[in-house]
């Protein structure tokens, strides 16, 4: 009984998602799809639990919310620590006297209006954005929640570099480093200060190189997060290169992921042949900045977090774009698009099955 139960349950689920899709191969919109996706999405997301012990990080910062719930402070902190921004926000809402999973509520309804206010810009086709998005990486951001919301805020930032007319170097520098006090490696993304420098020539031979480099240490067995520990000490890519989240790492898991970031530069640069602007021409030159994550994703695939906040430009400017391609034009995008964020999704199953086995509102119903 409770297996029917669960499997009626993920059938419904399913049937939104393809509903959203079929929508998306017809050249169509439907806010009412979208809308039932979209609060799919997001159920997983709040309702999520760690009852069978393999969701590290809702133990981990629910247990630090529990601190500060029950009486804690910043102070006296005896397990886990985190950014001191995002302890502070933890610190903070606790004071609502809310639960963890509220607080989950409270914070995804924030991220996901900034990531919207920025997507809404360049087009309101929500069906295609939500229909790449939940197959990647909707189930890491639901896992990896801090830096999701950190992100959040990269993505709100962006559109004072991305569109000609809201240009605010300014702003989308306080914005990063307000974005690093709850996730530090948002730092990052001071390095798409590059696209200012406006030089095409020079980012795509940097794009390159970093692939030849990388195929180097592939080929040499080295690794460059040695390189860089041996000039720089830094913790955080240090503890990324240990590979903590039990990835499966392969050199063929990697090569697809390198594959699949290339991807996206050959789509957005077909995209601004066809219409270009200066969303485009900006956007693309994202796309080769975050090639220079490749040497990295040698050692570990959670340098791939990295790439995140353009995939909802990219999944913005495809969207937009769908509607102004022909029939065959659309199909081989959509087509190629589809298969390669499927395989993603294949090589990040366990996040999913993570998602679906430990959560509030799906065992209510399942048990019920």
């Amino acid at each position: 009984m409770i297996l029917e139960a669960a499997m009626i349950l993920y059938f419904f689920s399913a049937c939104i998602y393809f509903l959203n899709l079929i929508t998306v191969v017809f050249k169509k919109k439907s806010r009412l799809f979208a809308i039932l996706l979209f609060v799919l999405m997001f159920i997983l997301m709040t309702a999520t639990n760690n009852s069978n012990g393999e969701n590290g990080d809702y133990r981990a910062y629910s247990n630090l919310y529990n601190h500060f719930l029950n009486g804690g402070t910043l102070a006296n902190i005896a397990g886990y620590q985190t950014d001191f921004g995002y302890m502070t926000l933890l610190y903070w809402v606790s004071k609502l006297n809310i639960t963890y999973n509220a607080f989950l509520v409270l914070i995804s309804i924030i991220s996901f209006f900034l990531i919207r206010s920025t997507v809404k810009k360049i087009t309101n086709n929500y069906n295609a954005v939500l229909v790449f998005y939940t197959i990647f990486p909707f189930f890491y951001d639901a896992i990896q929640f801090r830096f999701f919301f950190a992100y959040s805020i990269i993505v709100f930032a962006l559109r004072y570099l991305l569109f000609e007319n809201n240009k605010d170097y300014k702003k989308y520098f306080i914005l990063v480093l307000f974005a690093s006090l709850f996730h530090l490696t948002a730092l990052f993304y001071f390095v798409y200060f590059l696209v200012f420098l406006n030089f095409k020539t020079l980012l795509k031979a940097l794009g390159i190189l970093s692939f030849i480099i990388t195929l180097y240490l592939f080929i040499s067995n080295i690794s460059i997060v040695n390189i860089i520990n041996n000039i720089i000490s830094y913790d955080k890519i240090e503890q990324y290169s240990v590979g903590n989240i039990g990835y499966d790492l392969n050199p063929l898991t990697s090569f697809a992921i390198i594959f699949f970031m290339i991807f996206f530069v050959f789509i957005i640069t077909y995209i601004n042949k066809k219409n270009e602007s200066h969303t485009t021409n900006y956007l693309l030159l994202l796309n080769i900045i975050n090639l220079l994550i490749l040497p990295f994703l040698l050692v570990s695939l959670d340098f791939e977090r990295f790439i995140r906040p353009v995939l909802f430009i990219n999944y913005a400017v495809i969207s937009k774009e769908v509607f102004n391609l022909n029939s065959r034009a659309r199909a081989v995008l959509l087509f190629s698009l589809l298969t390669i964020l499927f395989l993603r999704f294949y090589m990040m199953k366990d996040s999913a099955l993570i998602l679906l086995e430990n959560n509030y509102i799906f065992s209510f119903f399942v048990s019920n």
